[in-house]
């Protein structure tokens, strides 16, 4: 793994859960389609309002692209060197630690992101009908958030430990 000297405990407890999370909306959704009969709400405007329909099957798609991209994400932490990333500041000997870490969990954040997507998704499709939009804006500004807070920091740290 090419960036395991800057992975630590946090990041990859992170990760582990965004996969179970995955996992767990992927097999609720295989399940789920498996015992439905008749059409789902396959797509909601963003007031929440269903503006689609169509198989229980499709509600596995979600998951299924989410747990691709978060192995894409992975992928990127395992093979592709940190020293290589577009950082938001200029990386010395002394901040490199810091600003690593905090990009590391802008990614996995990312990841996490993803995955709580996924498992909302999966639950309006079948249970839900109404607040599609809402609760998905919720989880994506949520974790925007987190992730501007991890790039203020970057950039603070950055300018810290020169």
């Amino acid at each position: 793994m090419k960036n395991r000297e800057f992975l630590r405990p946090g990041h990859r407890i992170a990760v582990i859960v965004s996969f179970i999370i995955l996992l767990v909306s992927l097999i609720l959704a295989i399940v789920l389609a498996a015992t439905t009969e008749g059409e789902i709400p396959t797509h909601f405007d963003f007031f929440g309002e269903i503006d689609a329909y169509g198989s229980p099957w499709t509600a596995v798609l979600l998951p299924a692209i989410m747990l691709l991209t978060n192995l894409g994400s992975l992928a990127i932490i395992a093979l592709v060197p940190i020293s290589s990333w577009n950082m938001p500041a200029k990386i010395t000997d002394a901040n490199r630690p810091f600003v690593y870490n905090d990009a590391l969990w802008t990614v996995v954040i990312t990841m996490l992101t993803m995955s709580l997507i996924a498992l909302v998704g999966t639950i309006f499709m079948f249970f839900v009908h109404k607040g599609f939009g809402i609760a998905v804006t919720a989880v994506l500004a949520v974790g925007i958030i987190m992730m501007a807070v991890f790039l203020v920091k970057s950039v603070i740290d950055s300018k810290r430990y020169v």
